[in-house]
């Protein structure tokens, strides 16, 4: 009972917890795709932006497209070692899910962050996989540098043309995202999911957002750095507004 009561606690304690940024997407992998939507769901709905892969393939496919900060893998899906390997060749941060003790002690000793029983309730394993996604383990360090815009993820802090601006997280979600695909145009439904965590919002709420990103930014509707294409999306284009393109700095390198 005991348990009981704690386990419910732990559930209503992480209901309230801030959103996450679009640094912190997590990836599902498990070949049980109802089962990986559930989890999916319940991390949305902690705010938590997640996808999720039932194969290998898929697996890979997201985690160079969207660039997760923790994958929460399956041990049970195929080549489940070879997926291991390669995430932590990747420097991805990942969890693993078996109910084997042995297997999960194994995962610990490859270098996993954690390892987690697989048949936890797709609730409570959300409540604890957006807890470690929140910790400073998982915490993004370092810069994303677009041209004159520099997103500082450490400071959590914007720099433009060497003038620092303050502004909310979620806009500092959206330029890190922006940033880290340069030269690249995201149509707002990806967006809406990668960022917000919300796949079924109004697109009005990107379109918001990126009115408010510009407006802090200085830079006028038909600019050539903060391109918005009706139809195809949003993105940073540097070079095509005669900067140099973006670049990533490891975490503790100065600006």
């Amino acid at each position: 009972m005991a348990r009981e009561a704690a386990r419910r606690a732990e559930l209503r304690d992480g209901a309230g917890v801030a959103p996450l940024s679009a640094s912190r997407m997590v990836l599902v992998v498990s070949p049980e795709s109802n089962r990986a939507g559930e989890i999916v769901g319940a991390l949305q709905g902690r705010g938590v932006p997640s996808i999720q892969a039932s194969t290998p393939p898929q697996a890979i496919f997201w985690a160079r497209r969207s660039t997760p900060a923790l994958v929460l893998l399956d041990l049970n899906v195929q080549s489940a070692g070879l997926l291991l390997g390669e995430f932590r060749a990747q420097g991805r941060l990942l969890v693993a899910l078996n109910d084997d003790a042995d297997q999960r002690l194994r995962a610990l000793e490859s270098g996993c962050l954690d390892a987690l029983p697989q048949s936890l309730e797709p609730d409570e394993l959300a409540v604890k996989v957006a807890r470690l996604a929140r910790s400073d383990q998982v915490q993004r360090h370092g810069t994303l540098v677009a041209g004159p815009l520099t997103v500082d993820l450490s400071a959590c802090r914007l720099v433009w043309k060497d003038e620092e601006l303050t502004v909310s997280p979620l806009l500092l979600g959206l330029a890190a995202y922006l940033a880290e695909r340069d030269g690249r145009l995201t149509p707002a439904r990806t967006l809406l999911q990668d960022v917000w965590g919300e796949p079924w919002a109004s697109p009005n709420k990107v379109h918001q957002a990126i009115y408010r990103l510009r407006r802090r930014l200085g830079e006028p509707t038909g600019s050539h750095f903060l391109v918005a294409k009706r139809g195809h999306g949003y993105g940073l284009f540097p070079q095509a507004a005669g900067f140099a393109p973006a670049r990533r700095r490891a975490a503790g390198e100065q600006l």
